[in-house]
């Protein structure tokens, strides 16, 4: 199970974006992310699918799991109430992504462990914006 943003486990920064331009500010070493409302058309996926860079999506229906996915996303970002929903699609199709379920607190991790979820990533880790 991936822990993203635990202040005792590293892990890579992830960076909101909200276009193009802002991926050129953003360093190599971090992933990239937005909600998937935010890029109706998919070219922001499309974008960083051509120039290989990692990246991460909110996700909030079964449609845009499935476009994401098959665009390259690193990581697939939603809530708990869809994240079993989500990692049954994800396992049954085996999808190269993983899901990251967003928590606030470390007690939530449990829970999702048991439910087979592939990660999770504390809230305030969403929160690094460029500007």
């Amino acid at each position: 199970m991936q822990i993203i943003g635990h202040p005792f486990i590293p892990s890579q920064k992830f960076i909101h974006i909200q276009s193009h331009q802002d991926i050129d500010s953003v360093l190599a070493n971090c992933i990239v992310w937005w909600d998937a409302s935010q890029d109706p058309d998919l070219s922001l996926a499309k974008f960083c699918q051509e120039n290989k860079i990692q990246y991460a999506v909110q996700v909030s229906h079964l449609k845009e799991l499935i476009f994401f996915a098959h665009l390259g996303a690193k990581y697939l970002i939603t809530t708990t109430p869809k994240a079993q929903q989500f990692q049954s699609i994800i396992k049954e199709y085996l999808l190269d992504c993983l899901l990251l379920c967003i928590i606030e607190d470390e007690n939530e991790i449990e829970k999702l462990a048991t439910l087979g979820i592939d990660g999770v990533i504390f809230y305030p880790h969403l929160q690094i914006h460029l500007h």
